[in-house]
């Protein structure tokens, strides 16, 4: 895809900046005032729009951000509150994993979309619904543990 975003401002160091801005695929190549638009160029313009870097979730597990709020703080560490919240035969969690994980997916990638996020490292097994056309970049190359205390081979 090749896009041409026209007019956006952004913050950098404390200073502020309006320009142009050429991507293609997924890399900016090109920034610059007045840019014209080349063959195949998608043509934006977004006067009084703010450019932000993506967030990196770090920690995420996609298909589970339906849950409501759950268990009963404070806890003294994530063993204690994973041994209160985990009830996968009650409600709401019985009937959320009703829903297909496609979905329940979409719902967490979208989620986090909103929230500023662009890439998101998945704290579950990398699924096909995860790849194209996902609202966020979902890492796939990477080795992950569940966590140190209820992983049984690290």
């Amino acid at each position: 895809m090749k896009l041409l975003l026209k007019n956006l401002t952004w913050v950098s160091d404390g200073e502020r900046y309006t320009a142009d801005v050429r991507i293609e695929g997924e890399k900016i190549v090109e920034v610059g005032e007045r840019l014209f638009p080349k063959q195949a160029d998608k043509v934006v313009r977004l006067d009084n729009h703010y450019l932000y870097c993506g967030l990196t979730n770090s920690h995420d597990h996609l298909e589970m951000n339906l849950y409501p709020p759950s268990g009963t703080p404070p806890y003294h560490n994530y063993t204690e509150w994973a041994r209160d919240v985990y009830k996968p035969n009650e409600s709401p969690v019985k009937e959320i994993e009703k829903i297909p994980i496609k979905y329940r997916f979409l719902w967490g990638g979208i989620k986090n979309l909103i929230s500023g996020v662009t890439t998101v490292v998945h704290h579950n097994p990398w699924r096909s619904s995860l790849g194209v056309r996902f609202p966020v970049r979902v890492l796939k190359k990477y080795a992950w543990a569940h966590s140190l205390a209820f992983e049984k081979k690290l």
